[in-house]
């Protein structure tokens, strides 16, 4: 059986590459990351399901496990040289054709404020000061009366999220799910809340990982995502009356 440690360090060196090799500005960034972590994969020994963003679906054999990989995320900050990226990578049991959160047996991200990880074993972490409310959250949305940030890489977004220096996301118009699946099992150690925008458990079918989008909604506690939820249909109804 592969050990965690051995896909943090294909991740931690799919990150490090973009810089030794030159990637930053390139175009082809992407399938340049992509190519190195497949790669690295394959020669891990084990049969695996891969699904990729770029590349799409790779069976390596009689697959025991699926890999979901997101070479880069954030790749117009990378064209503009701006370090706000990341490099993702989820691991599920068995061949799969759909992902929840409950399939994910571990979770890797690497980015300019470090790696972020966590397994199915690790303990639940509580959020440190967690009583924020809508009117005073910063958060990564749409929305004209909140506080707003907006990185350009919703995956880094997540993930300071999880750790505490974002309070809420609101996506809409959708995420892919290779943006989406490596940071459920971060957030959910986190101790923090999401959902799509109905406030929904979230599944997602592999079949076109460039194609599919999905709504997401997260927040620091149960209240403030409750919120948001709130915000959003009353911005939908709104909208409809309007339309």
């Amino acid at each position: 059986m592969i050990e965690n440690r051995q896909f943090r360090e294909i991740i931690e060196q799919a990150f490090n590459l973009i810089g030794q090799e030159g990637l930053v500005g390139r175009t082809d960034c992407d399938q340049s990351v992509e190519s190195f972590i497949f790669d690295q994969l394959k020669n891990l020994g084990q049969d695996m399901k891969i699904v990729s963003e770029e590349y799409g679906t790779y069976v390596l054999g009689e697959p025991e496990i699926t890999v979901i990989v997101d070479p880069i995320d954030g790749s117009g900050n990378l064209l503009r040289g701006i370090p706000i990226y990341a490099v993702a990578l989820a691991v599920c049991e068995g061949s799969l054709d759909r992902v929840s959160l409950n399939d994910i047996r571990y979770s890797v991200i690497a980015t300019v404020f470090g790696v972020f990880e966590n397994s199915r074993e690790d303990e639940m972490q509580e959020q440190k000061e967690c009583t924020i409310h809508n009117q005073e959250a910063l958060l990564r949305c749409y929305a004209r009366d909140f506080r707003m940030r907006l990185l350009g890489a919703s995956t880094v977004e997540l993930c300071l999220l999880a750790e505490g220096s974002l309070d809420g996301f609101i996506e809409i118009k959708g995420l892919k799910s290779v943006d989406l699946i490596p940071t459920l099992l971060i957030l959910k150690k986190h101790s923090c809340f999401f959902s799509d925008k109905a406030g929904k458990e979230l599944v997602f079918p592999l079949d076109d990982p460039k194609k599919n989008q999905f709504s997401f909604v997260a927040a620091r506690n149960k209240e403030l995502h409750q919120d948001l939820l709130a915000l959003i249909e009353a911005e939908e109804k709104g909208a409809d009356q309007h339309g």
